[in-house]
């Protein structure tokens, strides 16, 4: 199983979620704060990892380098944590939304300049 998206694409994807609404104790819920699968229609509220899912929900845990393990050790490594971590992260009582949105765009900028440093290169 491939994908063709990004690593850049995930975490702007997943970021876009959780700007729309952001859970903690569960990957995601409903407009009435029940917990409900990320992959649902009726998911309205992700956390961290729930929003990684639903950019890449074609995910395989035994996929080695892709795209989708490296957005979240991306979020990690702004986050402070190992990757293993992030839900602990997410779900910690004092953590609100702005400051998971802020991760994620330290992620998307790094993610940015990473994949520009790549084409060049490969232009070079």
């Amino acid at each position: 199983m491939t994908s063709d998206k990004t690593t850049l694409e995930i975490l702007t994807a997943a970021r876009a979620k959780i700007a729309e609404g952001w859970t903690q104790g569960s990957f995601a819920r409903d407009m009435f704060g029940a917990p409900v699968g990320w992959d649902k229609p009726e998911a309205t509220g992700f956390c961290t990892l729930g929003a990684l899912r639903t950019a890449f929900p074609d995910f395989d845990a035994t996929m080695s380098n892709h795209p989708y393990q490296h957005a979240i050790m991306h979020v990690a490594w702004f986050a402070g944590c190992m990757s293993y971590e992030v839900i602990n992260w997410n779900d910690r009582r004092d953590r609100t939304q702005a400051q998971v949105l802020e991760v994620f765009d330290k992620a998307i900028a790094y993610a940015t300049a990473r994949e520009e440093a790549i084409r060049q290169q490969v232009a070079a």
